[in-house]
């Protein structure tokens, strides 16, 4: 029996990204809300008993986040954040208590998000999985990003820069129903290996003469789809996520059927072809225009790292903090992100929050990984190979962009990362 929470689950996957991906206030906190409502159903299902404590550290970056709220004693507050004490005195603030976060309320407000991420991501990764489960959410996610390639088609094809004709972002590529272009790829980056690996399932369970009689046939195609909405979308972070995820799917895929000898070349090779992408894509990102600019943001997002090493600034202060670093008179806009999601975190968190929060993930995508290489089940392969290249995308992208950052990506990621994790244990039915 398949229940109800999932069912909710695939249908914010497949509404999230049409509201500009949640990023608008009214959006973000209905998601929220049902996102919650989506984890108390799915936390009364039958749960596996594992022993990997991982989530523990992300428990851990929650505390840090309360921590961040609490008001300190000024001498405190000047032994633990320096920074921030002169910072307030510079701003003419008279106080004898304040929180290590410069902004509370924006804290707040990001930690209230990230703890129901944070549980939602914890339920799928307890809960005990069913086949029927699985497909369900991954023709969500194939949906998904179809119907994103479909609008972006639509638009480049019709010469509008409006979504539904009528109302959306005025950008020079096509952006879907998404905020930017940047936006798109990274969500189609993450739909396509997902796509890829369910087309090899279904053709290696039925047959290739399945596609013309099968009710499937627009998700089985939709991978033509998804890569022509990330070649349109112009994204260089993208493009460059996409072909490393593409080599990826193929590269663990060969690994498989490969004989054991010629592992160690593969991953060589791997490494280096890793290595290559990484060059390839900054010299894409300093390209002049908003590069250049996202170069520079890059270098203040450092300068604040540094000012806030350990606990950071707090959640959310990103935008407000990186203000006190600006003088060159090129930056007119407000800089909302960093444009890198790693560097970010450790802006708002420190190395605390970056070590709390990015170690378990590491650590579970290795055992993922690890695990998965010892199953046989055509089910977990195929579709395990597309999880692990999305995540491998999201990665790499984050390092140029802040996709995480998108509530309708965000959810998409700890989806995708989830099913991940808990399909390396799936039981083939007898």
């Amino acid at each position: 029996m398949i229940r109800p929470g999932i069912y909710l689950l695939a249908l914010l996957v497949l509404l999230a990204p049409l509201p500009m991906g949640c990023v608008h206030c009214w959006s973000f906190y209905l998601l929220l809300v049902l996102v919650n409502i989506a984890s108390l159903l799915l936390l009364r299902d039958e749960q596996e008993e594992k022993k990997d404590r991982c989530h523990y550290f992300l428990y851990g970056f929650l505390a840090l986040g309360l921590f961040q709220l609490l008001p300190l004693p000024k001498f405190l507050l000047k032994l633990i954040s320096p920074s921030a004490a002169k910072l307030l005195t510079r701003a003419g603030l008279q106080f004898k208590f304040h929180p290590l976060s410069l902004l509370p309320a924006s804290s707040f407000l990001y930690l209230v998000g990230f703890s129901s991420f944070l549980l939602l991501g914890i339920t799928l990764w307890k809960r005990k999985w069913t086949r029927e489960e699985y497909l369900i959410l991954v023709r969500a996610i194939i949906l998904t990003g179809l119907v994103q390639s479909l609008f972006s088609i639509l638009k480049f094809a019709g010469k509008s820069k409006k979504i539904f004709v009528v109302w959306g972002p005025h950008t020079i590529f096509p952006s879907g129903t998404l905020r930017n272009p940047d936006h798109l790829s990274a969500l189609l980056e993450i739909t396509l290996p997902v796509a890829l690996g369910y087309l090899i399932y279904k053709i290696k369970r039925d047959g290739i003469g399945f596609f013309l009689r099968s009710w499937e046939f627009a998700i089985l195609v939709s991978p033509i789809f998804i890569l022509a909405g990330i070649f349109l979308s112009g994204s260089r972070a993208g493009l460059a996520a996409t072909f490393l995820s593409l080599y990826a799917f193929a590269q663990i895929l060969v690994q498989r059927i490969s004989h054991t000898g010629y592992r160690r070349g593969y991953r060589q090779i791997f490494l280096l072809f890793l290595a290559v992408i990484l060059v390839l894509g900054g010299l894409f990102t300093f390209k002049k225009g908003v590069p250049a600019v996202r170069h520079k943001i890059w270098a203040l997002s450092l300068k604040a790292f540094f000012s806030y090493p350990i606990f950071g600034s707090g959640l959310g202060t990103f935008p407000d903090l990186i203000e006190t670093y600006r003088k060159e008179p090129e930056f007119t806009a407000l800089i909302e992100h960093a444009h890198n999601d790693y560097l970010e975190v450790l802006t708002e968190t420190g190395i605390i929050g970056g070590f709390l929060l990015l170690y378990p993930l590491i650590l579970i995508f290795y055992r993922t990984y690890k695990k998965w290489e010892l199953r046989r089940y055509p089910l977990v392969k195929y579709l395990g190979a597309g999880f692990i290249s999305s995540v491998i995308a999201v990665g790499f992208h984050s390092f140029f962009d802040f996709p995480l950052r998108v509530p309708a990506i965000s959810l998409l990621f700890i989806l995708t990362f989830s099913a991940a994790s808990t399909i390396v244990h799936l039981r083939r039915r007898r």
